[in-house]
């Protein structure tokens, strides 16, 4: 449009909403994946290089991993459909990668690398798609089907058509393509198959034609299970390479005749890759044996990986590593893959290892980076709290701790400026573990076992087994680590060497929750909740002596918390009897602090998760219909109710606050995440990325990560946004400014605003809901008799609806009778002393029809101290009948024990304590480094022998920091040439494959059949193997 002069109109636009609306980002969006600790390579299919970067791709979850092992650096590629994926392939010219998934209506699916976009999707399987391949031409997609699918399908990825389909009769493993691209390879149980791609030539495809195949001649080999293969490349590029579950290396020529193998000196082998010059085979025990491809002579063998059980946190040097225990095991290599450029061999491991060796030089290999992550479902994840003034951490500021059905409790740090002002120091076995608690010492859970044979299928025990650590929390003062197991076991470890501090066997079932009391309540308690609906307390300035059980609650327990009250101490806890408790610590006539019964609330959803407000005012809880609910902690009143989670399936199964209060992450079943605003209930992100449910999330100090942990094992480190980041420390310097004012000024009653009418400091004030239906009541309809009693008798002296006359016994059906009516507390300590249990009145006479599982007893304690290393051994209370004991009277057999020194144990569940004085403590020495000069070290010293790679180049979208030291090398292996014998086919068996060949020739390409031919595998007509 002209004016008048013939000029342009200068048009003036004015900012409007509707603008600012387009230009804003999606939630989906606002968070980014910026580092994920963990895999799920299920097969050697699952494992791809690209041969032009060097780029690595693994699944981790429903997210793929690309890994630039040269700079260790990460990028990711997320899968809406949030299915696990199984297989990952790339394209030749490495632009595009292909997955498959496994679930319900699989896909696969061909993704664009250069802005991480999908470009195609395909659905052809039913159950699962066990491998993916392109064609060295890139036109075709080729995606073999699960166990239970057995369906092999050629596409035309750009054209977004099926061009080929056939059926196996037996399950498949591993596809590769020939270097030619006339043909690929498939093979599995009793299987090598040949299939052609020429019915695809010139023609338009309107239906799937059936896809051609032949089978190998196995010759005596038939009856083997075929478990990888390669296609030559060069000048072996008619030759395929294939291993066997038993251990044989083998070779075919160009007419699909086995011609001959090797035996690889392993128990088993499980994948294979094939270069030009070089073929690596991963086998069991850690074992990967190159050979070369022109007459299968051995190489050599590559060093082997850490064992198991190793303490990552002493090997500060190249020594370390090279010096293993007479009797280490070590873990299996399931996926290999070769950078045949960079002259790089990737092997991933079954504890979840992975390893990067540099084989430029066969002769002197070297380590290039490794990683060790968790091997199964990881169920806890805590932070590391910042030191208080003056205090000095044993851990270095943003670690964080996670444990897993593996049985280790493992710390992390993925800070590249870590604090070097702790014992803790990056290792040479990874840059972000910085040390590993075994918890059980047989290691029976560190190799993940749940992987299937055939790939891509996970039978899963993690969540139903008994082993594992099931939770965990750091004391605030951080000091101390409190851990809770599957079989019921409470253990306390301290934090700067991880050595145990006590083991309480606390419970019948797992432990689903611990919780230590908060600094300012000025108590140091520690309180546990189990799937056995108890709930233990134990004071933790008494060594963790035990203090009292609560049973109110009538299944299991999914989160109880600590918070401080406007008069006392209170307690709350949540249960999936959809009941709230709230609890008030008061002192018994004996002066000793013990948890009443207050509020009690009972809804109509199952309650999976709590958190407490910044404030200690309210309560937030996870809710199984996706909502989440916030409490009034002094009345017990429903305050608030908003969305957790975005979508409409699932159920909410975790909540938590950030340190500010502003921001609450949750998860829900449905594998999504999200964070709401706690003020005003707005969705401000939402998140996905792993492929089981999501069991545990933390925001970090400093409001810039979020961690997300999970059953698939992997650990998701989510980066904040600036302006998300910048609110949360904003708040929190109001609220420590806020801090400093009121320790200066007259401490005042605080004041409760449950009705959230206009108030200063009320968060709730324009975000209560209008008032709902009453879903919530408080009743005392689900309490037993008993309780019910209590709860209406007069209030007085001795005489209190918690009180009960002193001392609230333990109770619950995990409780045995101990002898002379005791509950008994031993100690070893360098004196003896026997110390009563707090005596209980009289009770009514009407007390008669009261629980069955109270203590109506006067309980004994007695500690038993002793010269030498510290044993505790706790004996929780048990059922006891009714009566009263005005003064204490020893047991006769604990009498005996303290003066004759002999132990005497009763039929009671007793809890182990080892203490740092025991002969097996942890060694607190570094490694010995005399023997480092017998080992090869390029370029001689360095600031440390961690992963070294060199490089100059500059990421600004990277995360992990660039190492710019040198290679580890590793002492030569013994193996020689001589050891490793090639066989060839027998001459007369040869003959009679030919003719067997010959025989079973259809006289036309047409009469191939399109089904793979089923019948008696010891025939003289069929060789072919299905």
């Amino acid at each position: 449009m002209e004016g008048d002069g013939g000029t342009p109109r200068r048009v003036v636009r004015v900012p409007h909403t509707r603008q600012a609306s387009r230009d804003k980002v999606p939630i989906s969006e606002k968070v980014k994946l910026e580092r994920v600790l963990g895999l799920t390579v299920p097969s050697n299919a699952a494992l791809d290089c690209d041969p032009h970067s060097g780029q690595v791709a693994y699944p981790a979850g429903c997210t793929v991993v690309l890994l630039n092992s040269r700079k260790n650096r990460q990028h990711h590629v997320q899968n809406a459909s949030r299915k696990t994926i199984t297989c990952v392939a790339f394209s030749p010219c490495g632009r595009y990668l292909a997955t498959g998934e496994c679930g319900h209506q699989p896909s696969v699916r061909v993704w664009d690398l250069a802005d991480r976009t999908q470009m195609a999707e395909f659905q052809g399987h039913k159950y699962g798609v066990s491998c993916v391949a392109f064609s060295p031409t890139q036109k075709y997609v080729v995606s073999v089907g699960s166990q239970h699918d057995m369906i092999v399908n050629v596409w035309d990825w750009r054209g977004g058509v099926k061009v080929a389909s056939n059926k196996f009769s037996s399950k498949v493993k591993a596809i590769s393509f020939a270097e030619n691209g006339s043909y690929f390879v498939t093979v599995g149980n009793r299987h090598v198959k040949f299939w052609y791609l020429e019915v695809a030539r010139g023609c338009k495809f309107k239906e799937p034609v059936p896809l051609t195949g032949r089978s190998a001649i196995l010759g005596e080999q038939r009856n083997n299970y075929f478990c990888d293969v390669a296609c030559g490349r060069g000048d072996m590029g008619d030759s395929t390479f294939a291993i066997t579950k038993s251990g044989l290396l083998c070779e075919f020529n160009n007419r699909r005749l086995l011609d001959k193998w090797v035996e690889l000196r392993t128990p088993s082998a499980n994948c294979l890759v094939a270069g030009e010059n070089y073929i690596f085979v991963g086998c069991a025990e850690g074992i990967v044996r190159c050979f070369s491809p022109y007459n299968l002579q051995f190489v050599t063998t590559l060093p082997r990986t850490h064992y198991l059980g190793v303490d990552v946190s002493k090997g500060l040097t190249i020594s370390h590593m090279a010096t293993h225990p007479n009797n280490a095991k070590y873990p299996d290599t399931i996926a290999i893959a070769y950078d045949e450029n960079n002259h790089k061999v990737t092997a991933v491991y079954n504890d979840h290892s992975m390893y990067v060796w540099d084989v430029k030089d066969i002769k002197r290999v070297g380590k290039s980076h490794s990683y060790l992550y968790h091997s199964a479902c990881i169920w806890g994840v805590e932070t590391y709290p910042p030191p208080g003034e003056g205090v000095k951490a044993l851990l270095p500021p943003g670690s964080f701790i996670t444990c897993s059905s593996d049985d280790t409790i493992r710390v992390w740090n993925i800070d590249p400026s870590m604090s070097p002002n702790t014992l803790y120091k990056r290792n040479i076995y990874s840059n972000e573990l910085l040390k590993t608690l075994y918890v059980d010492p047989e290691l029976g859970f560190i190799k993940d076992t749940d992987i299937s044979p055939q790939g891509g299928d996970r039978n899963d025990t993690s969540y139903d087994s008994r082993n594992g650590v099931r939770c965990i929390r750091v004391s605030p003062d951080g000091k101390h680590l409190a851990s809770g197991d599957r079989a019921g076991n409470i253990r306390v470890h301290e934090l700067q060497f991880l050595d145990e501090l006590c083991k309480i066997e606390a419970h019948d079932a797992e432990v689903l929750c611990l919780e230590y009391c908060r600094p300012e309540t000025g108590h140091k308690f520690l309180a546990s909740a189990s799937r056995d609906r108890l709930i233990h307390v134990f004071a933790v300035d008494q060594d963790y002596s035990f203090v009292q059980t609560l049973d109110d609650h009538s299944s299991a327990i999914t989160s109880v918390r600590f918070y401080q009250g406007q008069s006392s101490l209170q307690m709350v806890s949540c249960s999936a009897d959809r009941s709230i408790i709230f609890r008030s610590a008061t002192m018994n006539p004996q002066n000793e602090l013990w948890f009443s019964r207050g509020h009690n609330i009972a809804g109509k959803t199952t309650l999976y998760d709590m958190e407490v407000d910044h404030g200690q005012r309210h309560i937030l809880t996870a809710c199984q219909d996706r909502n989440i609910r916030v409490y009034n902690v002094s009345s017990g009143k429903h305050s608030k109710t908003f969305k957790g989670s975005i979508g409409d399936d699932g159920t909410l199964i975790k909540v938590v606050l950030d340190q500010s209060g502003i921001y609450a992450a949750t998860s829900c079943t449905d594998k999504n995440m999200c964070i709401y605003d706690y003020y005003s209930g707005e969705c401000m992100a939402t998140m996905y990325g792993h492929s089981e449910l999501v069991t545990g999330l933390r925001f970090t100090a400093d409001g810039r990560h979020l961690i997300t942990v999970s059953g698939d094992g992997c650990i998701f480190v989510w980066r904040m946004p600036h302006d998300m980041t910048q609110t949360m420390m904003a708040r929190l310097a109001q609220q420590a400014e806020r801090a400093a004012k009121d320790k200066r000024k007259v401490p005042r009653q605080p004041i409760d605003n449950e009705d959230f009418r206009q108030g200063s400091e009320n968060i709730f004030d324009q975000n209560a809901n209008e008032p709902e239906e009453p879903d919530y009541r408080f009743s005392m309809g689900q309490l037993p008799l008993w309780a019910k009693k209590q709860m209406t008798e007069p209030q007085g002296p001795g005489n209190g609806a918690g009180d009960r006359g002193g001392v609230d016994m333990p109770k619950g059906r995990w409780a045995q009778r101990l002898h002379n009516n005791a509950i008994t507390f031993k100690s070893h300590y360098d004196t003896d002393s026997v110390i009563p249990f707090p005596a209980r009145d009289k009770r009514h006479p009407d007390s008669e029809s009261s629980k069955d599982s109270s203590l109506e007893e006067n309980v004994g304690v007695h500690k038993q101290y002793l010269a030498g290393p510290r044993k505790e051994n706790h004996m929780l209370p048990n059922k006891q009948e009714a009566s009263a004991v005005a003064d204490f009277v020893p047991c006769p057999d604990s009498l005996k024990e303290i003066i004759s020194g002999e132990k005497i144990f009763k039929g009671a569940s007793k809890v182990n304590t080892k203490r740092g004085g025991d002969s097996d403590s942890r060694n607190r020495h570094h490694t010995d480094d005399s023997d480092v000069s017998s080992l090869r070290v390029d370029g001689g010293t360095t600031d440390h022998d961690g992963d070294i790679e060199d490089c100059s180049e500059h990421d600004d979208e990277s995360t992990e920091p660039e190492h710019s030291e040198h290679l580890m090398y590793y002492p030569h292996n013994d193996d020689t040439a001589s050891d490793f014998t090639v066989n060839a086919m027998d001459v007369e068996e040869l003959r009679r494959s030919q003719r067997r060949h010959r025989k079973a020739r259809p006289e036309r390409p047409t009469d191939i059949p399109l089904m793979s031919v089923s019948g008696s595998q010891d025939s003289d007509d069929d060789d072919e193997v299905v």
